[in-house]
């Protein structure tokens, strides 16, 4: 193997795992959705948040879904990542598991497919697009929950 082949290698295997954190940051604090976001980013959440475009159309969206929720924990699992050979731009899916609960309802947990696209933007990857699909919920008993309420 080349050092030119081991370089890309090392590249393209540090470029997964800067995806992956992107994804992680998405999932931990909701008020700074709009960061991991290019400034023209597409947030399409479906019916139930609806589309969103740009940082800032973003970042009001995410607050006014947090100031709905009691709480919200998701998890990203299974990532499918394809880098593409411009070293710019990927795709990824991910499947989402979320546990809510909304002001004044009642626990539910929700699952559904995230699609993505990327851009690498001077050196840092940020999502361009996230579509959320085949959205499935139901509610929870609060049994269901005890060390969470």
């Amino acid at each position: 193997m080349s050092l030119e082949e081991l370089q890309r290698r090392v590249q393209y295997l540090e470029d997964l795992e800067a995806i992956k954190q992107l994804k992680y940051s998405y999932a931990k604090v909701i008020e700074e959705k709009a960061s991991v976001f290019t400034e023209d980013g597409v947030w399409n959440c479906g019916e139930e948040l609806g589309l969103h475009q740009g940082s800032e159309e973003i970042r009001r969206a995410a607050l006014q879904t947090r100031e709905r929720a009691d709480w919200i924990v998701q998890h990203f699992v299974q990532p499918t990542i394809e880098i593409e050979s411009d070293g710019k731009h990927a795709r990824g899916q991910w499947y989402m598991w979320c546990v809510d609960r909304m002001k004044g309802g009642k626990a539910r947990w929700a699952s559904a497919i995230e699609d993505e696209k990327y851009e690498k933007v001077n050196g840092k990857w940020l999502i361009a697009e996230l579509k959320i699909h085949d959205l499935r919920t139901g509610e929870m008993l609060e049994d269901d929950l005890p060390s969470l309420l």
